[in-house]
This record gives structure tokens, sequence and C-alpha cells, in this order.
């Protein structure tokens, strides 16, 4: 982008993306094109006669839920967070160190996240294999995510030196991704029958902080003009998100 224009970006994904598709397709020519209706697979009696039954998911038991209340809390909270990051942190250091490369702080964070997201699933496997307690496990893992990208991100606008600047915002990167392994599987412990109605449900009130999070965010900045105030904002929703699932959420069996 520095050397090519941001046009050239996209050329290149695309023609990535395209040319990915047409190696799938090149490969699965080869392949057996044997198809099996499902109506033919083979299961279970207790699955078949589960499956041909129509669940009715219980809105009413689960919106009337304090601990799913909390976990989608959470999860809009670390949305909160995320979408900060993803859109205001690219401007924050193009404010704030407008000397340095584009490409350096709009990657070098985000590579922070590749190992993290490992280490959260290892460190939850370890707990639980502690006898921590599935809960528990949960709750410590979603407030170092929670609590540890509200830290950094309150630090992040004191950091005068541009290496310090990234580190900060690359650890407040990797501990969102602890967030995979707390809140995030959560629906599968509480509701494993209709988990994917519970995580619809959840993931749909994520997604607002995608445009409420991120205007309030402008807003904000455009008023105060300081980025103190900014991150602060994201750091003392992501408290609050800690402290709610701490105090509420859970992990055993509702529905």
């Amino acid at each position: 982008m520095e050397h090519y224009g941001w046009e050239k970006v996209f050329y290149v994904v695309g023609i990535m993306s395209m040319s990915w598709t047409y190696s799938l397709w090149v490969l699965s020519q080869g392949q057996s094109r044997n198809v099996v209706a499902i109506d033919k697979m083979v299961f279970s009696q207790s699955s078949a006669v589960q499956s041909s039954a129509k669940i009715e998911v219980p809105w009413r038991k689960i919106l009337m839920n304090r601990s799913i209340w909390a976990m989608i809390f959470a999860h809009f909270c670390n949305g909160n967070c995320f979408y900060i990051l993803l859109s205001w942190l690219p401007s924050y250091f193009n404010e704030q160190f407008p000397e340095e490369k584009g490409w350096v702080y709009n990657v070098v964070p985000w590579v922070f996240s590749i190992p993290a997201c490992v280490l959260g699933g290892y460190l939850s496997s370890y707990l639980m294999k502690c006898n921590y307690g599935v809960t528990n496990t949960r709750k410590v893992i979603e407030v170092l995510s929670l609590g540890g990208v509200g830290i950094f991100g309150i630090l992040l606008p004191y950091c005068s030196d541009f290496r310090m600047a990234l580190l900060c915002s690359g650890l407040a990167i990797a501990l969102q991704t602890f967030h995979n392994s707390g809140v995030l599987i959560v629906p599968q412990d509480v509701a494993p029958k209709y988990s994917g109605s519970v995580f619809g449900v959840m993931n749909a009130v994520g997604a607002i902080p995608g445009f409420l999070g991120v205007y309030i965010t402008g807003y904000i900045l455009s008023v105060s003009g300081s980025w103190k105030v900014v991150f602060f904002f994201m750091g003392i929703v992501n408290f609050c998100g800690a402290a709610v699932f701490s105090i509420w959420g859970t992990s055993e069996r509702i529905l």
C-alpha cells in the first residue's frame, strides 16, 4: 500500500481469493462424486427420533435468565473493544506517530493474536485439568481477556515511544483473543441443545458495537480531541463486562 496505493491491496486479495477458489475447484474434479442423501445416512435410533421431532426453543426461559444476559453483556463489551481497536487504532497511530510506516502499525499488533489465541485455549484446558471447574475457568479466561484489554487500552495513549505503543496495542489485541476460550463457548455449556439459538442472539447483540461503539468513539474523539478519553471509555466498558460475568455468569447447564 505504501509503494503502490490502497487499490492494489484489494487487487492482490481478490486475485489470491480467485486463485484459491480455482485451485479447490480443480482438486475437487478428481474426487468421488458419490452422493448420499441425508435420509439414507445411518443414525442411532435416539438421534433419529430427536432429529425428526421439531425442537421448540424456550425463548422465554432463555431471555429471562440472568446468567445468559451476563454472558451476552460480556460478549457485547468484547465486541465494543474489538471494533474500536479495529476501526480506530490505525487513526491513533497515524495521528500520534505520523512519521512511522503504516504497514507496521496496521500489521504488527494483530500478529500478536495468532499465538495468543492458541495460548488462551491451552490455558483454559490446563485450568480444567487442574479441576478448577468449567465455570471458574471461563470466568478467569474472560476476566483476563476483558480486563487485560481494558488495562492495556488505557495505557496505550500514554506511550510516547512507538515501540511501546506497538507492544501495548499488541498485548491488548492478544488478550482480546482469550474471549474465544471464554464467553464465546459458554452457549454450548449452558444450553447445548439450543446453543445455536443462544449463540445467535449473543452474536447479534455483540455486533451492535460494530456501528454504535465505533460511532460513539468518533463522537467522543471529535468532542474531547483526546485519545485518552477514547481508550478510557473502552476500558471502563470492558471492566464492567468482566465484573458482570464474574458475578452472574455461569457455565452450568441451564437448559
